[in-house]
């Protein structure tokens, strides 16, 4: 598999009638297996190409040439969590418009805090309803799924 949005430029499929469709890319960060998978399936039926890293690092790695059109970290993960990788991902220009969503089984008051201090543009805690994330989804990308 290979990454396809590069820079921000989403790539366009041939259809069999000859028209071109974009193809959306998310990034999944979480260091949960089933986590990664469930969220790759709900954004994939949604049209997206899949990314998964299973960390922050992993992803800062994919990130060095992939620009995808929407991320999905998880907050809590082994040597880069998804609050520093969130703030990794805002200080640098060419990924800081790049819509996250923080998926958690963190609910205080407090952690939601941390996430909007980081840069985190939606939150949901775990487990979350899919039409609420697909919502959050198309609210930041602005890409009817």
């Amino acid at each position: 598999f290979t990454a396809h949005a590069k820079l921000g430029s989403s790539p366009t499929t041939q259809t069999s009638h000859g028209s071109k469709v974009t193809t959306r890319t998310a990034l999944i960060v979480d260091d949960s297996l089933s986590a990664r998978r469930a969220a790759a399936q709900i954004m994939r039926d949604a049209g997206y190409e899949i990314r998964t890293a299973i960390d922050g690092l992993d992803a800062v790695s994919l990130l060095e040439h992939l620009v995808p059109d929407v991320i999905l970290v998880d907050m809590e993960m082994p040597r880069m969590n998804g609050l520093e990788l969130t703030t990794h991902i805002r200080g640098r220009a060419h990924l800081k418009n790049i819509p996250i969503i923080m998926i958690t089984s963190r609910s205080t008051e407090k952690h939601r805090q941390q996430g909007d201090a980081a840069g985190v543009n939606a939150y949901l805690v775990k487990p979350f309803s899919e039409d609420k994330l697909l919502q959050h989804v198309d609210n930041l990308v602005g890409f009817a799924v």
